[in-house]
Order: C-alpha cells, then sequence, then structure tokens
C-alpha cells in the first residue's frame, strides 16, 4: 500500500473526483459513512458523544458523522471550533445540514466557552484538525486539547489525532504543541507516516485503516517512496514450490553466530533459515558449541571453527554459500572482529548483519565503508543509535537511513513497532504485523535467519526484507491466538511460521 505525505493526499482527493467521477461532499459523505459504521460497531452509543470539529474537512467530516448518528437519535453535542473564518465549502454545507435537524451545536472561540462542557464517561469525536497541520497547537484550542486528553474517556479521532503533523513532528516537540492522545485513529484509506512511529503511539491508540473508496489510477499518479506492508503485497510475491524440486533449488545459508554460552542465537537463526524454505543451512561454531548445535537442530550441517570458544575465521569457500548471516551472539573478541573484516572483503554473496556484527561496526565505523553493496542491516533502536548516532525525531531518522542507504547502497531493516524497511534505492516500507509478543530475547536472531534464507532462495534484497519482516511479525500474531503477548518466545515465531507461510499460499 503507498503512503502518501500529507500534502499529496489532496491530489489523491482530487485524482479521485475527476475519475470517478463523484463530488467533493458525496466523497465526504462516504468517508464519514465508513467511519460512522465503525463507530457503529465498536462504541458504546447508550454514551453521551461529543463531536469536536474544527473549520476544515476534518471538521467537515465529523460533522456529517455526528449528523448520522443523530439520526440514530445518539446524544450528541457537537463542539464546533471557529479559529477561522475560513470555512472550507464542505464544512459550512454540512454544518448546515447539521443545524437543520435541530442538533446542538456550541459555537466555541476561547476556552471558556467550552469550560462548563462536561467530557467524562462520554465517547469524543475527534474532528479539530487533519493530517495536513503544519503549525503546532497553542493557545485556547490547545487547552482544549488538554481537556480533551484529561476526560478519561474514549477518543476516535478521525483521520489523524488533531495537532499529529503528517510526517515530521519535531517543531511540535520544540514548541509544546498540544496533540489529541485518542483511543482509536479511523485513518482514511491508508496511514498517514507519522502514525507508523513508536514515539507517536501514545497519541494514536489503535490504528483502523477506513477504505473510503480512492480511486486506484489517482493513487498510481502521485508519487511516493512510502508504503506500508499489506498481505496482499506479500502474497503477490511469495514464491512457491515446484513439484520437482530438491534441497539445492532451495539455496545454501551459512550461519556464523554463537560463541560458547550464546549459541542459542545460532540455533535459532538456523532454525528459522530451514522453516522458511531453505534448503540447506550450515552453521559455524566452536568447538564447544557442537554438541549444542547437533542437538538441537539436527538438520543444519556444520562448520567448525578452529577455536574452542569464539568464531575465528571465514570459510575459504564462503562464495559458494547462497548467503551469509554473522552476528547473533559471536560477541566482540579481537580475533572475531578479524574475521568479520575478512567476510566483509571477501564475500559476493548477499550478506545480513545483526547483533555483535552490527557492535564490532559501531566500534569502528571504518567498516562502514567496507560494506559490500546491497549488505542487510538489522538494528533494534540501540544498535542503530551506536551505529549512527540518536535523534529527536523519528522522521529524521527515516530520511538519515534513506539518504545513508542510497550512498552506501545498503539496506536497513529497524526493528521495533511497524518495523521499518529502507533499501539501497531510498523506498521505505512500515510493517503492518506484529505485537509485543515480539519484545523478547532471541526475536531479532529469528528474523535474520528468515531474511537470509530468503536471500539464498532467491528473493532480490527488498523482497526478501518485506517477506521476512511480515511473516516474522505475522507468525507472532498467529501466536497470541492460543497464548497471551506476555508468554510469546522466540522459539514460538518459528514454531509458527509454517502457518503463517501456509495462509498466504492457500489465500
Amino acid at each position: 500500500m503507498k503512503l502518501f505525505f500529507s500534502d499529496r493526499i489532496k491530489d489523491v482527493d482530487a485524482n479521485t473526483i475527476k475519475y470517478e467521477p463523484i463530488s467533493s461532499l458525496n466523497l465526504m459523505e462516504r468517508a464519514a459513512l465508513n467511519c460512522y459504521d465503525w463507530i457503529c460497531a465498536n462504541v458504546n452509543l447508550s454514551k453521551k458523544i461529543v463531536v469536536f470539529a474544527g473549520v476544515g474537512n476534518n471538521g467537515g467530516d465529523a460533522l456529517v458523522i455526528a449528523r448520522m448518528l443523530c439520526n440514530i437519535k445518539a446524544e450528541v453535542q457537537v463542539c464546533f471550533l471557529k479559529f477561522s473564518e475560513n470555512i472550507s465549502p464542505d464544512c459550512h454545507h454540512n454544518l448546515k445540514a447539521l443545524l437543520a435537524l435541530n442538533t446542538p451545536v456550541l459555537n466555541v472561540h476561547s476556552f471558556e466557552d467550552i469550560n462548563h462542557v462536561n467530557l467524562s464517561d462520554s465517547i469524543i469525536i475527534d474532528g479539530i484538525f487533519g493530517s495536513g497541520l503544519s503549525k503546532p497547537v497553542v493557545g485556547w484550542i490547545g487547552k482544549i486539547i488538554e481537556k480533551i486528553n484529561n476526560s478519561n474517556s474514549t477518543i476516535v479521532s478521525i483521520d489523524t489525532p488533531s495537532g499529529l503533523f503528517g510526517e515530521d513532528n519535531s517543531s511540535n516537540k520544540k514548541q509544546n504543541g498540544a496533540i489529541v492522545k485518542a483511543t482509536h485513529t479511523l485513518t482514511l484509506e491508508q496511514p498517514k507516516i507519522a502514525q507508523l512511529f513508536a514515539e507517536n503511539n501514545c497519541y494514536v491508540g489503535k490504528l483502523h485503516i477506513i477504505s473510503i473508496g480512492l480511486h486506484a489510477k489517482a493513487k498510481d499518479e502521485v508519487e511516493s517512496a512510502f508504503y506500508y506492508l499489506d498481505n496482499l503485497f506479500v502474497k503477490s510475491i511469495i514464491k512457491g514450490r515446484p513439484n520437482y524440486s530438491h534441497k539445492g533449488t532451495y539455496g545454501h545459508v551459512i550461519v556464523i553466530a554463537g560463541k560458547y554460552g550464546m549459541m542459542g542465537a545460532n540455533v535459532l537463526a538456523t532454525k528459522a533459515a530451514y522453516k522458511t524454505g531453505c534448503g540447506l543451512v550450515t552453521s559455524q561454531v566452536p568447538v564447544k558449541g557442537v554438541d549444542v548445535m547437533q542437538i538441537s537442530i539436527p538438520e543444519a550441517l556444520l562448520y567448525i571453527d578452529e577455536s574452542d570458544y569464539i568464531i575465528t575465521e571465514v570459510s575459504e569457500e564462503i562464495n559458494r554459500y547462497s548467503a551469509v548471516l554473522f552476528g547473533p551472539g559471536v560477541g566482540s573478541k579481537n580475533n572475531t572482529k578479524k574475521a568479520f573484516q575478512q567476510l566483509l572483503t571477501t564475500a559476493k554473496i548477499p550478506l545480513v548483519i545483526d547483533a555483535d556484527g552490527l557492535n564490532i561496526i559501531s566500534e569502528n565505523k571504518a567498516l562502514l565503508d567496507l560494506l559490500p553493496e546491497n549488505t542487510i542491516l538489522t538494528p533494534h533502536p540501540k544498535e542503530f543509535e551506536r551505529l549512527f548516532g540518536k535523534f529527536n525525531d523519528p522522521f529524521s531518522r527515516v530520511q538519515f537511513m534513506q539518504n545513508e542507504c542510497v550512498k552506501r547502497k545498503i539496506n536497513i531493516i529497524y526493528k521495533g513497532a511497524n518495523t521499518i524497511i529502507v533499501t539501497s534505492t531510498g523506498a521505505c516500507f512500515f510493517n503492518s504485523t506484529g505485537n509485543s509478543g515480539l519484545a523478547t530475547g532471541g526475536s531479532g536472531d529469528v528474523l535474520s535467519g528468515i531474511v537470509t534464507s530468503l536471500l539464498a532462495q532467491g528473493y532480490n534484497y527488498c523482497h526478501a526484507m518485506c517477506v521476512g519482516v511480515w511473516i516474522h511479525g505475522k507468525s507472532a500474531d498467529i501466536a497470541v491466538n492460543d497464548m497471551a503477548e506476555h508468554s510469546v518466545i522466540a522459539s514460538d515465531i518459528i514454531n509458527y511460521l509454517g502457518k503463517t507461510i501456509k495462509s498466504l499460499i492457500d489465500e
């Protein structure tokens, strides 16, 4: 699913109006109807409903929803925030339609106008500002947003929480702009980029995508480098398996992971690589890790390092493998660092670097210049910070990743909620799967094993990352159908990979 900057969404709307054709009023009606349907199905309509509407089209959406709720005799109070005399034509039309129903509408020009309104134990519908907002919300409107946030009521934001900019919110932070803290955000047609950053989840709450039927051609004509991974895209690129195939058909991964006391990292990555469909997996281990590997995963082939305890070498035949994973649990002893540098200068095959491999680079940034083209780095937030520094705003971090990936011709998987994939071309994908069950030791080892397996099977770098990240998260989603998120461990993610892949193939 393509994601658009807030200043381009209006172009998609305009193109839809042109191609369908449909009037802007009817498009607003359609969007509001779909939000109304969600509200009717998911909130307690016996409670008082307080609708906050601004003067723009976001306010127009909220006013239509208010009218529809009035038609089913819900108890509705509308607060119309007249912070400007420039009311959008569609908003003005729907305000008049609402007044014609004798719905109580409070015209609000200051905080004092609303100070007496009791918001507790109600349903609040937020339609004050849309995603096109570019100035922090302060003053009396900011006070109203604070009142909304302190109400302890269910808050449903239409399209985006009011006050949250579509992409970069750094100026919001600097100027203490007020932002609605929604319980639910009903985002229209596609998520807004800022909604997908973990740092903004306290405002977004639970994100729900409400389709409003924007024209496919209208979306195709507006360019974007940002995407939201969904099952349709993953299903379209996942490969089947021909009947007449053999283990050599599906690639051969070498996993260079684990030191004495950390062999679980290699076990998890190797199992994940096999479970994702790789034909052969060789695990490079120190001597003291042999028994662990052979007992834990008898399918694994072994490349036994000359060291008893750590990784110290790289096979002279490294390029006979289909793909290589380096890093989980290897530590950072000097001989391991030397072996890693040797790998960087000799490997001509797809390379995934995770965990301690990333930490070794962070200690010697010159190694960034040795990364082979299209190398995949898989940092979690702290590893990324050690590699590239700290960013005050998540959108600035994404822009940095895009520039860095294009400049160095590498790829980055930034792990976390809505894991972010940035490719060597600058394309940016946000994942749609996963839950807090993934916040467990070894989860990253599983992901790196999955992605390396897909590379070995012949997926291109972009597709290997997208499919790998999506099925990794989806396996955790399926797992929590059987257990609490608290109880998911890395091995569970591996155990549910088969069901996840089958669900894609069988759909």
